[in-house]
């Protein structure tokens, strides 16, 4: 027997929530029109797109500069053209996150929360609105558990546990530029009405210390050619689309072949202009990215931390506590289906240029331990044109719920995390009625669902070497009359003997008692 008593300890690792909330920001815009922009006669649409330029955490700050984009459609007095405003409101946030984070996981996810748009006059307009962000900061938490006690005739009782280990991070943020040619051959300037871009991973390997990302990102516009007027003195709306290559390498040291790798691509910010003094045979956009994309790489290890214990020379005392650990993530890669129906309040609908979708508010939760139940707010738009010849922007917002079926015990309680990227990826239409359009946006949902592991352990060992037990020499067995499901180790706790002894001695299966037996104790 161990004159002293050693405790080996192994770490255990665990993702931290350190902020979980949201920053708002006002947007006041007061905007007289250049001397070359017409009268309005009437605003047709205002919208604020906020978007996340770039963010860096130091110490327990994180800092972050935006932009909302504004943009209005007007009319002028007497006709169908559509005139548009657009412009840039930039802005800058700290938020405190409560304590040291540095190589923290950021989600910015921006969204509208109102706006309002008024014209003085027929040259001045009045913006007023709000946007915010919500954020959420993850940090990696090591904890230790105890794995083995030995000395003073100590007995451990261990529960072995598979675990996701050291979970590896890494974000990036980076800038691509393009140019992208319409090949249109209308005259006159353009206005862009709306610009979406989504962001996918097309491949990506791991090499010692790095991953190699690929992937490539879909941009779509519309906008319009004011000097190409239809018979209804309207406009002529074209789409532009292009699919623009990416890559990036993604500096992980750590990472292996041997990792479970989930990798997120997203668009932070894209801005499209025109290049000036294009020719009008074959037009070019600029257009500049901002791109984020996360990478996390996850290694199952298995301990097996003390959960009971006692000595069989001394009177002992301990203390417990739960230690929480995740299971090695379930990587979801899914499609969500939103459908809706629009009306253009009894005018009937000529033409529909184009359709658009975004998602909001969004809520993750896992339900019955087999199904992600995603809810949030869906926000569609049809820009067209109705049959008298005036342009159209119908918008309709409701609430959508949608479930994703997740691998799970249906017996087992258990609280999951959630780390999701979802991007509308397609947007459908068709006009069902002279007054009423059916849309049908995709959702591309890609998600890690970790489940989190609470188990109660020995968190500190007190043996009494000044208090020995009591023994006695009057016999060196005992019968004990065991009952069916009854454990071995609580047998050989109450003897104060060992339970490998009494397992080895008795030729039994395991702790486990099977069926009633009567049971030969060796006393210590």
């Amino acid at each position: 027997m161990e004159l002293k008593l050693t405790l080996e300890k192994e770490p255990v690792y665990l993702s931290e929530v350190v902020f979980d909330g949201q920053t708002e920001q006002g947007v006041e815009f007061d905007y007289v029109l250049p001397d070359y922009y017409p009268d309005i006669f009437k605003i047709l649409k205002c919208t604020l797109t906020p978007r996340v330029t770039s963010f860096s955490v130091s110490g327990s700050q994180l800092f972050s500069d935006g932009v909302v984009y504004i943009k209005v459609l007007y009319l002028t007095q007497d006709s169908n053209q559509v005139h548009c405003i657009d412009q840039r409101y930039t802005y800058s946030k700290t938020v405190e996150l409560g304590k040291k984070s540095d190589g923290a996981i950021v989600s910015i996810t921006p969204k509208t929360d109102y706006v309002n748009c008024r014209a003085v006059s027929g040259r001045r307009i009045d913006v007023r609105g709000a946007v915010s962000c919500k954020i959420k900061v993850s940090c990696k938490r090591e904890g230790e558990v105890i794995t083995d006690v030995r000395g003073l005739g100590t007995e451990t009782r261990k529960t072995a546990l598979s675990y996701c280990g050291e979970k590896l991070s890494s974000a990036s943020q980076f800038v691509s530029r393009e140019d992208i040619e319409t090949g249109s051959s209308k005259t006159g300037s353009i206005s862009i009405i709306h610009t979406d871009a989504v962001a996918v991973v097309t491949d990506y390997r791991v090499v010692p210390g790095k991953v190699i990302i690929k992937g490539e990102v879909q941009v779509k516009a519309l906008y319009l050619a004011s000097g190409a007027k239809n018979e209804q003195d309207g406009e002529s709306a074209e789409i532009l689309e292009a699919t623009i290559p990416v890559s990036q390498i993604i500096e992980l040291p750590g990472v292996t072949e041997k990792h479970l790798v989930f990798v997120t691509l997203s668009v932070m910010d894209c801005d499209l202009e025109q290049r000036p003094g294009d020719s009008n045979e074959n037009r070019t956009f600029s257009c500049d990215l901002t791109l984020l994309c996360n990478v996390a790489a996850h290694l199952e290890h298995s301990i097996s931390p003390v959960s009971d214990l006692y000595s069989t020379e001394y009177e002992t005392s301990f203390n417990t506590g739960i230690v929480k650990t995740e299971t090695m993530p379930q990587l979801l890669n899914e499609q969500i289906i939103l459908k809706s129906v629009l009306e253009s309040g009894g005018d009937m609908i000529a033409e529909i240029f184009d359709a658009r979708a975004d998602v909001s508010n969004l809520v993750y939760r896992v339900r019955d331990n087999s199904e992600l139940v995603v809810t949030g707010q869906a926000a569609f738009q049809l820009v067209g044109r109705l049959d008298s010849g005036a342009p159209a922007v119908i918008d309709k917002t409701e609430p959508f719920e949608a479930v994703v079926p997740v691998a799970g015990d249906a017996n087992v309680d258990a609280d999951y995390t959630v780390e999701p990227n979802i991007q509308v990826s397609h947007v459908n239409f068709t006009i069902s009625s002279d007054s009423h359009a059916d849309i049908r946006a995709t959702l591309s949902l890609t998600a890690a669902v970790y489940r989190a592991v609470a188990i109660g352990v020995v968190r500190d060992v007190d043996v009494d070497k000044d208090r020995p037990k009591e023994k006695s020499s009057d016999y060196a067995l005992k019968l004990y009359y065991a009952e069916e499901s009854e454990e071995v180790w609580g047998i050989a706790k109450r003897y104060n003997t060992s339970a490998g002894a009494i397992i080895s001695g008795n030729d039994l299966p395991g702790n486990i008692i099977e069926q009633p037996i009567t049971l030969l104790i060796p006393i210590a």
